[in-house]
């Protein structure tokens, strides 16, 4: 990676590439800034980027240890996300470790979106106590503590859900929502999903035997309902696949409960602990 990167994808570049659509000004994907309350297209390759957000100053200079591990994780999880959007039957992977950062890098898709990195540096920055509780060292920057939170929490969840199992629901035609915080935790249902296409929802939850995978049809009304479900966990903008399922989801959005469940949430801070050591950033 060159020394003068600067913008990180919050939301992977390769997701983004699966909604989009070609139009007047080449590829576009359709947007709605639920802050701003409007409606644009936007290219893939400049939308979801915020300029050095998992790049901490550390010693003076740019530490991109934690860039380099969302990197790798996406490549992995990429190629999972290509053989499922194709609904390939027998699922490839190269060993072990790509599984395993596969199925990281969808659990990193819960917590490294912009609002969330930001909402942990911002609670770790007002409470001492807890700044204490989630590092060894907590005189460092507020951005650096927040991002290693993100590694540990992507590492103490995978932990607890392996061996993890996927629930792969692919639809004919494209149905599925993309939002900045792609994956959504259902304590209650004992699982997660994320939406990784416009045509497949991926569901994970632990199991019984590592790399576990079930395609299932959803049935069309719960297309709606998981959509609903992943707009309301929305914070800045949703996309869509086509114009009426934006004009659904916008709705939600601009519901009363929306604002309610902005208002009750918390951010995502799990301090370790079942890890022998969590990661510590200093390149």
């Amino acid at each position: 990676m060159a020394r003068g990167y600067t913008k990180n994808h919050y939301v992977p570049r390769f997701l983004l590439e699966r909604w989009a659509q070609v139009g007047g000004h080449g590829r576009r994907l359709r947007v709605y800034d639920i802050l701003r309350r409007r409606r644009y297209t936007a290219s893939p390759d400049s939308f979801a980027a915020q300029n050095e957000l998992y790049i901490p100053r550390v010693a003076r200079t740019r530490a991109l240890s934690v860039e380099h591990w969302l990197s790798g994780l996406e490549t992995s999880l990429a190629a999972l996300v290509a053989q499922v959007h194709d609904g390939v039957a027998d699922l490839q992977f190269q060993d072990d470790m790509e599984l395993a950062k596969a199925m990281m890098g969808l659990l990193s898709l819960e917590c490294r979106s912009r609002h969330d990195v930001e909402a942990v540096a911002d609670t770790l920055s007002c409470n001492p106590e807890l700044r204490a509780r989630v590092t060894g060292d907590p005189d460092r920057d507020d951005q650096t503590l927040a991002l290693e939170n993100l590694v540990n929490h992507v590492t103490e969840r995978y932990g607890a859900l392996t061996p993890m199992e996927l629930v792969i629901q692919r639809t004919d035609c494209p149905a599925w929502i993309l939002t900045d915080r792609p994956a959504v935790s259902l304590p209650a249902l004992g699982m997660g999903i994320a939406s990784v296409s416009p045509n497949v929802l991926v569901g994970y939850q632990r199991g019984r035997v590592v790399g576990r995978y079930v395609y299932v049809p959803p049935p069309a009304e719960l297309v709606d309902a998981v959509n609903t479900q992943l707009a309301m966990h929305a914070c800045e903008w949703l996309v869509a696949p086509s114009d009426d399922v934006l004009n659904r989801m916008i709705a939600v959005v601009e519901s009363g409960a929306w604002h309610e469940e902005r208002e009750s949430e918390r951010a995502h801070l799990l301090p370790v602990e079942h890890l022998l050591w969590g990661v510590k950033i200093d390149r």
